[in-house]
């Protein structure tokens, strides 16, 4: 199961999904976690899509995290918003702004014991800076 989030704070999910739902999500979520057998490995997985000047923050992202690992998240998954991709034109310092934060999000993941996923936009970038997906 993988739900897309997108956000750590109840703002900024209002500011990313445009309605009011936070509080909602996440208690679904936690109902699946909770609702799972104890041997069985069910991989429950929250999203993060990074949209530029709403969520593109390190705090945001460890809020994020820690809140997946709060209501029993096995892995996160990181994306970037298909649109400033299809857009832009490959600025440096926006890509090493991507980049950033795509460590700040597999760094906290791995201190909370979750499964790290990039998604391909987010290998795009690794790309364009030519970064190792894997180091």
């Amino acid at each position: 199961l993988m739900i897309s989030i997108d956000a750590g704070t109840k703002a900024c999910h209002e500011r990313v999904k445009r309605v009011q739902s936070f509080d909602k999500v996440w208690a679904n979520f936690k109902r699946y976690s909770d609702a799972k057998p104890d041997d069985y490995s069910m991989k429950l997985c929250t999203k993060y899509v990074i949209v530029p000047e709403i969520n593109d923050s390190e705090e945001e992202i460890i809020e994020f995290i820690r809140k997946s690992k709060e209501n029993g998240a096995t892995r996160v998954a990181i994306n970037v918003y298909n649109q400033l991709l299809n857009n832009m034109d490959y600025k440096e310092d926006l890509l090493q702004h991507l980049y950033n934060l795509s460590q700040c999000f597999k760094r906290e993941a791995s201190r909370n014991d979750l499964r790290f996923i990039l998604f391909p936009n987010i290998e795009t970038v690794y790309l364009r800076l030519n970064k190792p997906f894997l180091d």
